[in-house]
């Protein structure tokens, strides 16, 4: 949304011809009014993703869409009022290239929704899915889903499955069958529990992304993240890589996304 705000900002800037006086004004003023209404989205977004108000899959992009496409109208209308006219030869306001211009930008800005719609639609295996009984050499002892899991299970458009190893590692797998937004990092799942996360942003290793994570009362873990199409080899560190190469019919499922938790001992 920033980059795109700032983009709108400045392509409507050339349109309207800003004096430099009047760019210096309203750029950073941009700034402020799209960090708002990103604000606004994250707001709008916790009832929907912690399932207070139940609304379908679409609606995550949808929301933002909404947000955007106020802030892109309210956004023209002001960046309209700096337009510059020059006193020798008067540049008439062309209503209808601003016109054009804004149903270019409704349909850029619409475009996800049609994406989004069309994965949700597409039909989703209701086979029972049998996890792998061993992994990287070490035999999976399955844990029963905790309550808040079964919760966030019971929404979730695939299978999710926790295990142990006699070394005390903890290994999450989520199947998934279509590109959704429900399948985050497990880099949040640990926040939202109280974890403090270390070098979580540092480069990934062998395909993998790799950060710290320590707990008051649970201790620190070495932790690892991938997600790959389980018909080949190909594989992301990163869920919104993952999630647009999906949605974009760049890779064809079905993926499993696997968080390691190795304990880390003083």
């Amino acid at each position: 949304m920033l980059w795109a705000g700032f983009f709108l900002h400045f392509v409507l800037a050339s349109f309207h011809r800003h004096s430099w006086r009047a760019l210096i004004f309203l750029t950073p003023l941009a700034g402020i009014a799209i960090i708002v209404a990103n604000i606004a989205r994250g707001f709008l977004l916790f009832f929907k993703e912690t399932e207070i108000v139940l609304l379908p899959d679409w609606t995550h992009v949808g929301i933002g869409v909404v947000l955007f496409a106020a802030l892109a109208l309210g956004w023209s209308k002001l960046s309209a009022r700096f337009q510059k006219v020059a006193n020798d030869n008067p540049i008439p306001y062309q209503k209808q290239k601003y016109v054009s211009f804004s149903l270019i930008l409704a349909a850029i800005a619409i475009s996800p929704l049609a994406i989004s719609s069309s994965t949700e639609q597409s039909p989703t295996n209701t086979t029972a899915i049998e996890f792998p009984e061993i992994f990287e050499n070490e035999h999976l002892i399955p844990i029963p889903l905790s309550e808040t899991e079964q919760r966030f299970a019971s929404a979730f458009p695939g299978e999710i499955g926790v295990f142990k190893t006699t070394t005390g590692t903890r290994i999450i797998l989520r199947h998934v069958e279509k590109p959704t937004r429900k399948l985050h990092s497990s880099a949040d799942c640990l926040r939202a529990s109280g974890y403090h996360l270390k070098n979580h942003f540092s480069e990934t290793f062998n395909g993998w992304k790799h950060w710290k994570a320590t707990h008051p009362d649970w201790g620190t873990w070495q932790v690892r993240e991938q997600i790959s199409e389980i018909q080949s080899a190909e594989n992301w560190s990163d869920i919104s890589s993952w999630f647009w190469a999906a949605s974009f019919k760049q890779t064809k499922g079905p993926w499993l996304a696997v968080t390691v938790m190795e304990p880390v001992y003083d």
